[in-house]
């Protein structure tokens, strides 16, 4: 047990003590590489081309975790299951399908799946914790999932352009509001909850992908491109948003509860709930390292208070 500032809570456990996550997630990298071997036909501009396309997204996740970010390893754990186990995982099972309508439910599940093994190894405690983590997952999943369909395409280009603009916000919109639901029934100990994320994220994603058959089959012309192109980023912008502001609010009730009891001064709360307090402070810091120290403290003290009940 430690202690901040008078709360007393369990040490958070570095995803890497979890060895056998690690070398589960390397079996499945090494068989899907290898049978894959990417390395064959796809060239640096197109890889250049995908990482360009899907760090937007990163981006994104990594600007909506603010006030207490996950660790670098949690975030390579989401990215790591989403494009190896995740992928390797719905090929064997969509082979074993006998209709295309669960590629949907495969795909997702097998995504989700990582979050309900990382809900103890990541430490996740709270709804945003849900959807970064399962955006994360997404976007791995999404990113491997698009060299795999570059491979067997012959206009390669063409098609990163296309898929990779698409899916990988698509992708991590199903995962991540899936992931919210699916936390939320942790935290408040209701695993019907729980199913209905699963539920959440296979219909949107069933829909997305009658979307694309709709635009295919009725040659639209584009009148669906809202729908699969636009909406999904949006919506995740803004249940980033929504979250992020509830997540400053449970900081300052959980703050105020210990300020009022001695255990925390207010001025080290204004820090850990205010961003731009943080970053006035910051630019009071003369090196990197001392910034960069001090920023890491302030989401390790976050991550403290929220995980008290």
């Amino acid at each position: 047990m430690t202690n901040l500032e008078g709360f007393s809570i369990t040490e958070v456990k570095p995803v890497g003590a979890k060895l056998a996550d690690w070398i589960f997630i390397l079996i499945c990298a090494v068989l899907i590489l290898f049978q894959s071997r990417p390395w064959e036909v796809m060239q640096i501009h197109h890889v250049i081309l995908l990482a360009m396309i899907s760090s937007s997204v990163f981006l994104l996740l990594w600007w909506s975790d603010r006030y207490e970010r996950e660790p670098t390893c949690s975030i390579l754990w989401a990215l790591a299951w989403g494009a190896f186990p995740a992928c390797f995982l719905s090929i064997i099972f969509e082979s074993l399908a006998f209709t295309t309508l669960a590629g949907a439910f495969i795909e997702e599940v097998c995504k989700l799946l990582g979050l309900v093994v990382a809900y103890r190894r990541l430490n996740i405690q709270s709804w945003m914790d849900g959807l970064i983590i399962a955006g994360y997952i997404g976007l791995g999943f999404a990113i491997f999932e698009d060299i795999l369909y570059a491979i067997s395409s012959s206009e390669i280009t063409a098609m990163i352009v296309d898929r990779g603009i698409f899916s990988i916000f698509s992708h991590t919109f199903f995962s991540g509001l899936g992931g919210i639901v699916i936390v939320f029934g942790f935290l408040s100990r209701r695993i019907w909850i729980s199913v209905i994320g699963f539920i959440i994220a296979f219909t949107l994603h069933l829909l997305w992908n009658t979307v694309l058959l709709l635009e295919i089959f009725t040659e639209s012309n584009g009148v669906f491109f809202i729908i699969y192109a636009v909406i999904p980023p949006v919506i995740v912008i803004i249940s980033a948003i929504i979250l992020r502001l509830n997540e400053k609010s449970e900081l300052k009730r959980k703050g105020n509860l210990a300020i009022g009891s001695g255990q925390i001064t207010q001025e080290r709360l204004n820090l850990i709930s205010s961003l731009k307090m943080r970053r006035d402070y910051a630019r009071k810091i003369s090196t990197k390292l001392e910034r960069r120290q001090f920023k890491r403290s302030l989401h390790e003290d976050a991550r403290k208070i929220l995980s008290h009940p």
